[in-house]
């Protein structure tokens, strides 16, 4: 058995309802907590409101330059180091939640859309771009200024990628919720 059938077992196996319940309530403690508590450290450090790159949907260098030039030194070293601690568990949990979710939503549509199958290994791509794009943030940060064009464009390729994905997975949720109320209603009996 692949790694890719294993994985799209176990979140099948997992996918209920109470488990999306736990799992968006430590997306959003993650998100609201963890992730908040970073940006507004970036903040403070840099005392004023500075861009995050990773929220950017996109970034020229030119525009990278300048984020980057609002931080402090210190804020610098704080996004560096929790970008390479936090950021690496909070796309564990969000890539959980959507896996799960989507999982649990498409299940029941299993066997009348084949194409949906795998939707719930989705969010482990999205996984995959944020993990690379957070390691072309955690370079920028800390060889700010000296940071090449190439570098920037990689980064910000990688970022509008993660945004694009995530822009898909949520439309799956909506779209398979409003496929399984069309299989239902279907089904039911004029």
């Amino acid at each position: 058995m692949s790694v890719f059938n294993k994985l799209s077992g176990f979140f099948l196996r997992w996918s209920s309802g109470p488990v999306v319940i736990i799992a968006l309530l430590v997306y959003m403690a993650m998100a609201g907590g963890l992730m908040s508590w970073g940006e507004r450290n970036i903040q403070d450090m840099s005392g004023r409101k500075v861009q995050i790159l990773d929220l950017c949907f996109s970034y020229s260098p030119a525009e990278a330059r300048q984020y980057l030039s609002e931080y402090s030194s210190e804020a610098r070293i704080f996004a560096a180091n929790f970008n390479l601690i936090a950021d690496t568990i909070y796309p564990i949990s969000y890539a959980f939640f959507f896996a799960i979710l989507l999982a649990w939503v498409y299940k029941p549509l299993r066997e009348t859309l084949p194409a949906c199958r795998s939707i719930h290994l989705l969010p482990l791509v999205i996984l995959i771009f944020d993990y690379l794009e957070n390691i072309c943030v955690i370079n920028m940060l800390t060889k700010f200024p000296d940071i090449s064009d190439g570098l920037i464009r990689l980064g910000s390729g990688l970022t509008s990628i993660k945004w694009i994905l995530v822009g898909i997975t949520v439309f799956s949720v909506l779209a398979g919720f409003l496929l399984r109320l069309w299989f239902s209603l279907k089904s039911r009996p004029a």
